[in-house]
């Protein structure tokens, strides 16, 4: 049972048994280094040095305590035949740089990240000239093996980090404002809250006469009403009034909303009022259709002395207020409004003038 206990024991310890925490720095064994050689600067659109051939191994002496300036030296003996004098070697961290000055810098030495540059480059890493130590390689010793290779000198300054080109700044824009002339009693009634508004919010329905259906999207018009009417009939009131909406900013139009009076005939038709504006709308529209066919044919025979100016109708819109009341919208046609028969047939002017002399015929 004693047995038990103790193998019970060892598992236990050997499963709660924490690993050390691993060294990435830690020197790689043997007596050499993994080198990856590094382009003198960066290029492309990710600004990394480029690989310069592949990984070689440098010579390193055991003995030799683990520091940047022996992997320098290391570094130097080993590619002298390759890069020539005037050059000193430079330890990166990475293809993105920067460059180490001590050892813990180095993510991993199993691979070890060095660039050559001249002795008067400063690289573009910061003070990379302070941190590379200026030593001149002796190469009497080992003249047989030099060459006379000299890299050009770099012709822009690189860095690992992306150039920041400063953003051109824009001319301030700055509105203009046309001030209006304000009377003493305008100025008094901007003290006070407006709670009247002077506006009319109308959903616009039109009728499609290609296809000869209505529109089922409304359009959302805020016109500018005047207060008083500009005529009132036998059926309709009518308000003159304008709007800062884009299809409707270029001309005046005119609002007409029934009377009660006219309700009630509407309601004794069997129809309701919304069915009654869409027919004035509709008989307008076609109104519009045979003037403007009848205009085209006086054109086309040449017939404008002896027929004269044809009927044009206007533009004509069904409209449904805020409080569900339904009106029409119209273009407005300036001048001097003459009623010469009424609804009924009977003149509405003097017998004596031309136009009643006309009905009369």
């Amino acid at each position: 049972m004693a047995a038990w206990i103790k193998l019970n024991e060892k598992v236990r310890a050997k499963r709660t048994k924490k690993d050390p925490p691993k060294d990435h720095r830690r020197r790689p064994k043997g007596e050499e280094l993994t080198v990856q050689r590094l382009s003198a600067e960066v290029a492309g659109k990710a600004q990394k040095y480029t690989r310069v051939g592949p990984r070689e191994f440098v010579p390193f002496d055991e003995d030799e305590e683990m520091t940047i300036g022996n992997i320098k030296s290391a570094c130097e003996r080993y590619f002298l035949t390759k890069i020539g004098k005037n050059l000193v070697c430079d330890v990166l961290a990475g293809e993105q740089g920067p460059s180490c000055n001590t050892v813990s810098q180095i993510p991993d030495l199993k691979v070890v990240y060095v660039r050559f540059i001249p002795t008067d480059s400063d690289g573009g890493d910061g003070d990379t000239t302070s941190m590379i130590r200026k030593r001149k390689i002796n190469v009497d010793t080992q003249s047989s093996m030099s060459t006379d290779f000299l890299p050009p000198q770099p012709k822009t300054r690189s860095s690992p980090s992306k150039l920041m080109q400063p953003k051109q700044q824009l001319p301030a824009c700055t509105s203009t404002y046309f001030p209006r002339s304000l009377s003493i009693s305008d100025m008094l009634k901007l003290g006070k809250i407006n709670n009247e508004t002077a506006t009319k919010i109308v959903k616009i329905f039109k009728f499609d006469m290609e296809r000869l259906s209505w529109s089922k999207v409304a359009t959302t018009v805020e016109f500018y009403e005047e207060r008083g009417p500009i005529g009132t009939g036998g059926f309709r009131k009518a308000f003159k009034a304008t709007s800062k909406h884009a299809e409707f900013i270029a001309t005046t139009w005119v609002i007409k909303c029934y009377l009660p009076d006219a309700l009630k005939c509407i309601a004794e038709t069997g129809q309701t009022v919304e069915q009654h504006n869409r027919k004035v709308v509709q008989m307008h529209l076609l109104s519009r259709n045979f003037a403007s066919q009848l205009e085209a044919e006086v054109k086309t025979n040449g017939a404008n002395d002896l027929f004269g100016t044809a009927f044009r109708y206007r533009k004509i819109f069904h409209g449904e207020t805020e409080d569900k009341e339904y009106v029409t919208v119209e273009e407005f046609i300036p001048g001097v409004f003459t009623k010469y028969i009424n609804n009924n047939g009977s003149t509405c002017v003097d017998r004596t003038n031309v136009m009643a002399r006309r009905r009369s015929v």
